[in-house]
């Protein structure tokens, strides 16, 4: 691998902020319609029966199609989930947030949000000057530890901290996640890719979910 991709081994500093409780297992789902096509994608050859002959980006394409059912940039994956999530929705701006797409229609506030909905509004534009980076980073931890996991990951984007923002989702096992983000802002790197989605498998085999692992 080549050294421009080595800061990707560096330990973050924020990967043991984990929730002290599992209520993380109740919090928002960010992807709830692509976790819930897994299980519907067809059966194929395991991508990683023969990959010698393969590139890097064709390991990525062959990936997203066999785990995702998906034969399209994983970029067009997470604006299809966004398409699916109603306007004004929490979820369609941390997604928005990922791909840089922040317009006045996605951002757009409605009755309906929250407190909770403005605060992360307002952190989520806190990437501007130094006073309000410094502010928003001061308030990652805090996010961490009450379990608003996507909302931190998303300010760390915001920031072009993409290995923090992946550590984090690895260490709190969410890795479907982890791996979307990694083929996002590290498509090339597929030995970062390939881990993840090892350490995915084996948290679906120790969690009862065999039958979806062993398609992998």
């Amino acid at each position: 691998m080549s050294s421009s991709h080595r800061p990707f081994h560096r330990p973050s500093r924020l990967r043991h902020e984990i929730p002290r409780s599992p209520e993380e297992t109740r919090a928002q789902d960010l992807f709830k319609f692509t976790r819930s096509r897994l299980t519907d994608v067809p059966y194929r050859q395991p991508y990683m029966s023969d990959n010698s002959r393969l590139t890097n980006d064709s390991l990525r394409r062959q990936m997203l199609s066999t785990i995702f059912g998906w034969n399209k940039e994983i970029e067009d994956l997470i604006r299809d989930e966004i398409s699916r999530h109603p306007a004004g929705s929490t979820s369609r701006m941390l997604l928005a947030k990922w791909l840089g797409d922040i317009t006045e229609d996605v951002m757009a506030p409605t009755s309906e949000m929250t407190s909770a909905d403005w605060m992360k509004l307002a952190l989520l534009g806190m990437s501007g000057n130094s006073q309000q980076s410094q502010l928003g980073r001061a308030y990652i931890p805090k996010l961490l530890e009450t379990g608003d996991i996507h909302t931190a990951v998303t300010m760390l984007i915001g920031y072009a901290d993409y290995n923090d923002a992946i550590e984090i989702y690895i260490s709190h096992k969410r890795y479907m996640e982890a791996l979307i983000l990694t083929c996002l802002f590290y498509p090339a790197v597929w030995e970062r890719q390939e881990q993840i989605i090892k350490k995915w498998g084996e948290w679906l085999v120790q969690h009862g979910q065999q039958q979806l692992a062993i398609r992998w």
